[in-house]
């Protein structure tokens, strides 16, 4: 795998590591899904996701709020450009970096390690803006139903997986 090498030094070897971990548990997760079609799957958002796997990887906190995103707009024959928020759930990780498992605007396979700090953080964690109406307006009884399947699923997963080894 490659790494952007502008953005090691901003992330910490045990950053990785938490990167790594939430990686592999995605993957453990479809694999088995894939190998048990009977089975439904949750159809988790970022909210659910991010608290299934708080739960499964300790230190992380489930951080919800906004994703900000640019719009590009024609006034007056001039271009500009907007803010746009979408309401969003991350995980912190101890050091302060931030793992996105569901990224907003793009398909992603990867969970996404943000950085930060250092100069590109108004482009990683500018983004990012924590909100607690978030919560209020998005963590519904349905999220947290949807959040304990997926973790229930993952650990079902995750002792297939070392059945088959």
């Amino acid at each position: 795998m490659i790494f952007n090498t502008a953005l090691q030094k901003t992330f910490r070897k045990r950053d990785r590591r938490y990167w790594c971990r939430v990686l592999e548990l995605l993957m453990i997760y479809a694999d088995y899904m894939d190998a048990h079609k009977d089975l439904e799957d949750p159809g988790p958002n970022c909210h659910a996701i991010c608290r299934g796997l708080a739960k499964l990887i300790p230190h992380t906190r489930v951080i919800d709020g906004n994703f900000i995103g640019l719009k590009h707009v024609m006034r007056k024959g001039k271009m500009h450009i907007k803010l746009r928020f979408a309401a969003h759930t991350w995980l912190m990780l101890p050091s302060g970096s931030i793992i996105d498992p569901y990224p907003v605007g793009f398909m992603s396979t990867n969970p996404v390690l943000v950085v930060t700090r250092g100069i590109y953080k108004p482009f990683g964690q500018g983004a990012y803006m924590p909100d607690k109406s978030t919560t209020k307006a998005h963590v519904t009884k349905e999220v947290l139903g949807k959040a304990r399947e997926l973790t229930r699923l993952i650990r079902k997963a995750i002792r297939w997986k070392t059945k088959q080894k």
